[in-house]
């Protein structure tokens, strides 16, 4: 016999509003949703317009991404939404309370002690902004905010590409504006946001456009990034939708392996000349394009001081074979040591796992199957670049949403399933009651 959805979470037919993280009127929280479009809008722009990353930047990093991160804590103080967060689960509090205490410490030893601070206050607050906007939001708000997110950073990146790209150079490198991976991780956080658009046609022509975006820059780690994203995205989406939409997918995913049997050759060749493989600039052979060096350069400097790091947001100071660790988790290892290390490890680990219990509800899916492709993403991203926790790309402030998103049972009893766990071995008999869409 089908059950109803709250019966199947709860165990009885008593109406509990999973998806509503927070208690708001709906139009307040439309309101917030257009905020955090708005939001990373702003700090997309900045990072794509008003830097320069091989030469003198238009504006002070400082400066801009202040200008484009803070202002939202004026709406949340004069807004009739919570400026205060309410209270956080232990594995949130815990290891955010950590990592504040040894990055303000790292800035003791730090050779540029006031950029160090800087970066700590404005990577604080920051984070408090993330989580006002987490806890003033339901999937709703979260789709609404992503949508406009994406609609401009796709804009801006075809406007870009088309004002700057030079055929034979990758772009970025063409006219010397920007580092070829850096407009590739803003096109990454563009096309999985796309995800959140529901007219499907529009989604399409979105992520097609972001795609040839992302090729034209030749970044392997973003890509490798973005394809993993929409892989863990259609995974959950598949599997909450109906069981037809299941078979169809089932269906196209055969065409897809014959195609690609097919023409093995030229896909194993297109792939091979887009990752470079074999280059002898950028290949195997070459150490990951010479990161193994400052990978090794890295790991010393953390060794050299294990416990306080050499600074937030200064280990590039110090390195003499590269512009960055090219790894984000050996860069957060140098910069606040073991102890702030551990505090992140922990705050991820137990963000990815709220994030994971939360994305299997039938009302959050949609907005957090983005949240958690995007953090899978950006994960495996953190090996080759230098970004693990950074406030300075969209791409960063989406991770923080996903990693600081609340527990589950943060407003009342969290939901029960037979199973003894949120998972999505859900009773296939279910019959939802909401709409469920690719």
């Amino acid at each position: 016999m089908s059950i109803r959805i709250n019966e199947a979470l709860h165990g009885d037919s008593e109406p509990w509003n999973q998806g509503a993280i927070t208690d708001q009127p709906k139009e307040k929280i439309e309101h917030v949703g257009i905020i955090l479009g708005l939001w990373l809008s702003g700090i997309f722009t900045a990072s794509l317009f008003l830097t320069s990353e091989l030469g003198a930047s238009v504006i002070p990093p400082l400066a801009r991404n202040a200008v484009a991160l803070v202002w939202p804590l004026i709406y949340f103080a004069f807004s009739s939404c919570k400026f205060v967060p309410r209270r956080l689960s232990f594995g949130t509090y815990v290891p955010l309370v950590g990592f504040a205490i040894f990055s303000a410490l790292s800035v003791i030893i730090s050779p540029i002690p006031y950029q160090s601070t800087s970066y700590v206050l404005l990577t604080l607050i920051t984070t408090w902004i993330v989580l006002q906007f987490n806890y003033n939001l339901d999937g709703k708000g979260y789709e609404r905010g992503m949508t406009i997110f994406a609609l401009v950073a796709v804009t801006l990146l075809v406007s870009y590409a088309a004002m700057s790209y030079i055929p034979g150079a990758r772009l970025g490198f063409g006219k010397g504006v920007l580092n070829a991976n850096h407009i590739a991780i803003l096109a990454m956080s563009g096309i999985l946001s796309a995800m959140a658009i529901r007219t499907i046609p529009i989604r399409v022509v979105a992520l097609g456009l972001a795609i040839v975006v992302l090729a034209l820059t030749g970044s392997r780690a973003s890509a490798a990034a973005t394809i993993i994203g929409i892989f863990i995205i259609t995974y959950v989406r598949v599997y909450m939708a109906r069981s037809n939409t299941k078979l169809l997918f089932a269906a196209l995913i055969v065409l897809l392996v014959i195609a690609g049997g097919y023409y093995s050759d030229l896909i194993l060749t297109s792939l091979n000349d887009y990752f470079a493989i074999h280059d002898r600039h950028r290949g195997l052979e070459t150490g990951a394009s010479g990161r193994t060096i400052a990978w090794s350069v890295t790991w010393e400097l953390f060794l050299a001081n294990p416990i306080l790091g050499v600074g937030f947001r200064a280990h590039e100071q110090l390195l003499r074979v590269a512009t960055s660790s090219h790894n984000g988790y050996l860069a957060m290892l140098a910069e606040i040591g073991l102890p702030g290390f551990l505090c992140i490890v922990w705050l991820i680990t137990a963000g990815c796992y709220r994030l994971w219990m939360r994305v299997w509800d039938p009302e959050l899916y949609y907005s957090h199957s983005i949240l958690l492709g995007l953090c899978c993403g950006y994960l495996t991203l953190a090996m080759f670049e230098r970004y693990l926790i950074n406030v300075g790309n969209p791409a960063s402030l989406l991770f923080l949403l996903g990693i600081l998103i609340p527990s589950p049972s943060i407003h009342g009893k969290p939901p029960r399933v037979n199973t003894g766990a949120w998972t999505p071995m859900l009773d296939s008999r279910i019959e939802w009651p909401v709409r469920l869409k690719l």
